[in-house]
């Protein structure tokens, strides 16, 4: 008997980390992860994105069921036959020889995923693999996937439910493991964000922050900023002796505000100081000292939804010229972007992003 019902968003996020470990641990190269679909999108697996060739599943048999598919073009099949076998590329494999080695590689990635996440929680087993039309039948609807660009083709591991139902809730023995798996913790972080900093906002000036609603998104490159200049609030995550980077990206007339209500600055001259572009010994500690109010945000959002999870600080700020990517030295594997607007005191709106590795999380 299960503890409790796996949610379909701790699949898709086990089976990325299986494919990860799974293409390391057997010499499979791939480039990049183009694309990763959480439960709950509308966007459906690649089907119609790319010529497809072959396709294997394996079910899953327990509290939920649900099938594991892994469908390649002709070169991602051909890739990941040659590299599993450990064969160059010259040399030629049989239908049948590409078949086994594609049923290999899923029975690996869903074993891992049983190993790692269902066997702790219950009772699951797994069928056998078995090659399959490129099309499911109903009931089976899409519940998430993961697309790769490997060395000369493509291959989509999807998730695929009977039913999708309501996700289960959570017990206690679970929220943590999936807290900080979707958008919706990265929503979480900004608005801890938004709180901390405006807390000390009103407490120093009684003036305003809000954060508009974020729209997130995975990323695999830093994106440039939007339009004017910025300042880079700098973090370090830490966990087991392993840093990752992130950021907050505040526009630097926003910035230079915040710094001056820090420093009790009166208004007008705040009005007047959100032109410049040179900033004082002043302004440049305060700007430091709203850095550690974000790190500080941070660390307890991230640490109390996952007290097991990665130590977050501040490491400095610098500014971002304009339409350029902010430099984060050391950051490891894609990232969320949340986008979101800022509104401070009563000045025009302007754009915020939040920058999160996503493997730390």
């Amino acid at each position: 008997m299960a503890l409790r019902t796996p949610r379909r968003s701790e699949i898709v996020g086990a089976l990325k980390a299986s494919v990860n470990d799974v293409f390391s641990s057997v010499m499979i190269s791939f480039k990049e992860a183009v694309r990763t679909q959480a439960p709950g999108s509308a966007t459906s697996p690649p089907s119609d994105a790319m010529e497809l060739h072959s396709c294997t599943s394996i079910k899953i048999e327990g509290e939920l069921e649900a099938t594991v598919i892994l469908r390649c073009d002709a070169s991602g099949a051909s890739d990941i036959a040659h590299d599993l076998l450990m064969l160059g590329p010259d040399e030629t494999l049989a239908v049948d020889e590409i078949d086994d080695a594609l049923g290999e590689c899923a029975n690996l990635i869903v074993g891992k995923v049983k190993t790692d996440l269902l066997d702790p929680i219950g009772t699951f087993r797994l069928g056998l693999p078995q090659k399959i039309d490129t099309t499911l039948p109903q009931p089976w609807k899409p519940a998430g996937h993961q697309l790769y660009r490997l060395k000369e083709g493509v291959i989509s591991i999807e998730l695929w439910c009977d039913a999708l139902e309501a996700e289960p809730p959570l017990t206690d023995a679970g929220a943590t493991a999936a807290k900080l798996s979707s958008p919706d913790a990265v929503a979480t972080i900004v608005q801890s964000i938004e709180s901390s900093v405006g807390d000390v906002l009103r407490m120093v000036s009684e003036r305003s922050l809000e954060f508009g609603a974020p729209a997130v998104q995975l990323a695999l490159t830093v994106p440039p900023t939007p339009d004017g200049v910025y300042i880079s609030y700098k973090l370090v995550f830490e966990k087991s002796g392993v840093a990752n980077t992130g950021s907050l990206l505040l526009a630097l007339p926003e910035s230079i505000a915040l710094a001056c209500y820090l420093m009790m600055v009166p208004e007008e001259a705040v009005t007047a100081r959100r032109l410049e572009k040179d900033l004082d010994r002043a302004t440049m500690d305060a700007m430091l000292e709203i850095g550690n109010f974000i790190g500080s945000a941070v660390d307890s959002a991230v640490r109390g939804a996952l007290p097991a999870g990665p130590k977050v600080r501040s490491s400095g700020c610098q500014g971002v010229r304009p339409g350029r990517a902010p430099v984060l030295r050391g950051l490891q594997g894609s990232l969320w972007v949340a986008d979101f607007e800022v509104k401070l005191h009563n000045y025009p709106a302007s754009k915020g992003m939040l920058l999160l590795p996503a493997d730390v999380l």
